[in-house]
């Protein structure tokens, strides 16, 4: 049930803006964001479970992320962790071409996803449940758990807020995009805080942004801003399942080395 708002080439002062949110188990063992200490270039929150990670960058700019594909008739146990391609993006100094080839090639071993991945210039985007491996247009884009831009409410929903955000760039606002990414919203028809997670992506379900489930709902909220100096601004805030309010903050900048 992640979300992924990003902006690629939108703004020439901001060439990428990024707020995501990652929704998971509260019991699923997970590190905070932070540089990784056997790979100190690179930034990014880890699950301790796998070892993979849902969203990063690194000191050169490469940033990758990924969300599951919520397709329950082709879910199987006998698969590699989705995490393992942004930490691997990460974590070489693969080509963006042997990476797709690669990714396209064992695509069958990992569950349903939807990846993203590049640099502050340029997003690739790829998924399982989809033969096209996409270089993203200059704009707003938005990933959840079906196709890149689906028609969903909480993705049309957030991309539609996260673009009027992003309206006045001499005044980008982190906070603004923070409060997006919190917003808890209200589930439609019968929807409602004891929701199963497997119900949510129903037709008739409006989800909100922000999600507290019991058991499951975001975690970490994520801001990734790289301005036309190459200076990255990287915020991560977290949640646990008593939370109206984040219980952690950490924030990093860096000059991406060129």
């Amino acid at each position: 049930m992640c979300i992924i708002l990003f902006a690629i080439g939108y703004d020439e002062e901001y060439p990428l803006v990024v707020a995501a949110n990652r929704d998971e188990y509260y019991r699923r063992p997970t590190a905070q964001a932070q540089y990784w200490t056997d790979h100190q270039d690179v930034l990014a929150g880890r699950d301790l479970q796998a070892n993979g990670s849902w969203l990063g960058i690194n000191r050169k700019g490469r940033i990758a992320a990924i969300t599951n594909y919520h397709d329950p008739t082709r879910t199987s146990l006998a698969t590699l962790s989705r995490g393992e391609l942004v930490s691997n993006f990460l974590t070489t100094g693969e080509s963006f071409d042997s990476f797709a080839a690669k990714t396209t090639a064992q695509q069958h071993l990992y569950n349903g996803l939807g990846l993203l991945y590049g640099d502050y210039s340029q997003i690739r985007y790829q998924s399982n449940r989809s033969a096209i491996t996409t270089q993203l247009k200059n704009g707003v884009h938005a990933l959840s758990n079906e196709l890149l831009n689906a028609s969903k409410s909480r993705v049309q929903t957030g991309k539609r807020r996260f673009e009027q955000i992003l309206q006045k760039p001499e005044n980008l606002d982190h906070d603004q995009l923070f409060n997006l990414l919190t917003d808890r919203g209200a589930f439609s028809t019968t929807a409602n805080a004891n929701q199963h997670t497997e119900n949510l992506e129903q037709p008739h379900v409006d989800v909100p942004i922000f999600l507290n489930l019991g058991d499951f709902g975001t975690r970490s909220s994520t801001v990734i801003v790289v301005n036309r100096h190459k200076q990255v601004y990287f915020e991560e805030r977290t949640f646990d399942e008593n939370s109206e309010h984040y219980q952690q903050r950490r924030q990093f900048e860096f000059q991406i080395a060129t």
